[in-house]
């Protein structure tokens, strides 16, 4: 079970990882259970090691502390191997990943997308404002749903 989850937020600054994974290592309270997930999820579009703190290090000093390493690279798969994603990741017992922007989805209709989509239609009528912000957000809140719902719609889609 998690009991806390931390969003470290570095306000836009430049991505230097090594920096991150060094901070998050040696400045967030770990727990020292050993039976404890301890992972860190670093994403981003820019070269892993770029920055004054050689990332191999931080990741090395994370995994001797039972810390896994995730990475996230926004960008297509091999530029996030190529900039040192993967290798973040790898050396610290981690997985890689990526999302690629420029990927094309392809969407297929499952047999139970109108039923979770009216349920949620539904469910979507319970909430209840509160204040003047709340009543806004009502009174807006039917457009928004027309919109939902037209984008839920069951499309066919040619699938190769």
């Amino acid at each position: 079970m998690c009991r806390a989850i931390v969003f470290v937020d570095y306000q836009w600054r430049l991505e230097y990882c090594g920096a991150v994974i060094k901070n998050a290592t040696e400045q967030l309270t770990w727990n020292g259970n050993a039976d404890d997930l301890k992972i860190i999820f670093i994403a981003g579009n820019e070269a892993f090691d770029q920055g004054p703190i050689d990332y191999r290090q931080s990741c090395k000093n994370a995994i001797s502390k039972s810390i896994l390493i995730n990475t996230i690279f926004c960008g297509n798969t091999n530029e996030g191997i190529n900039t040192h994603w993967k290798d973040g990741a790898d050396l610290a017992d981690g997985k890689y990943m990526n999302i690629n922007s420029d990927a094309t989805v392809v969407h297929i209709d499952a047999p139970q997308d109108s039923v979770i989509n009216r349920l949620n239609l539904k469910l979507n009528d319970t909430y209840i404002g509160y204040g003047n912000y709340g009543k806004s957000q009502r009174d807006a809140k039917y457009p928004r749903l027309l919109m939902r719902l037209l984008m839920v719609l069951p499309m066919r889609h040619n699938v190769p």
